[in-house]
């Protein structure tokens, strides 16, 4: 069974328990939605559907039932990242730089930066994770490209970053920069090419 005939039966399976006939129009609108959700999520879904809806679900409840979106879903990933931001605090502290990824680093630079944030007292902290939440929903809206200053996070003894992973999964290389601006792999190359070798 495919997954577009799996999600049909689905489909099938949640009209004829709610008693609401679905216009063709209807299924490609839920499927324009759903279609890269799991199948094991939409199950998971559908079954919560069943149990706690007591009208057909809409596709964006859906969605928030399979955990790939709505406010529960965006909570949940923001706690994760902040968790992850609270651990490198402790353990890395003010003096080292450190790589969150794009969206991370961007809210870390617009609550004041790292070294500000790990400044922060106790009581300050709460706050911030507010704040911080704020801003990562916010941000999280906006493509990569778009986001206000998304490069790694500066301690105060600089250096290259420590990578910090973020619900297991760490973020892409940066491409380091030497003090002079020019990226080091730009600069291998060149060297390479000024002594006549491959790099």
């Amino acid at each position: 069974m495919t997954n577009r005939e799996r999600f049909v039966a689905a489909m099938a399976m949640l009209s004829g328990v709610f008693n609401r006939q679905l216009s063709d129009e209807a299924v490609e609108g839920y499927w324009l939605v759903l279609k890269a959700v799991p199948m094991d999520d939409l199950a998971r879904a559908t079954m919560k559907a069943l149990a706690e809806c007591r009208f057909m679900p809409t596709p964006a409840e859906l969605l928030e039932f399979s955990g790939r979106g709505g406010p529960r879903a965006l909570a949940a990933e923001v706690a994760v990242a902040w968790g992850a931001v609270r651990a490198a605090m402790d353990r890395h502290d003010y003096t080292t730089s450190v790589d969150f990824g794009p969206l991370v680093n961007a809210v870390v630079h617009n609550l004041g930066g790292w070294v500000q944030l790990c400044a922060a007292s106790i009581p300050e902290l709460e706050w911030r994770r507010k704040k911080f939440e704020e801003v990562y929903a916010a941000f999280k809206a906006k493509p990569i490209g778009e986001l206000p200053s998304s490069t790694f996070c500066r301690g105060s003894f600089g250096g290259a970053p420590v990578s910090i992973a973020i619900g297991g999964v760490l973020p892409p290389k940066m491409i380091a920069e030497k003090s002079n601006g020019v990226p080091e792999v730009v600069r291998q190359l060149a060297d390479a090419k000024a002594i006549g070798r491959n790099p």
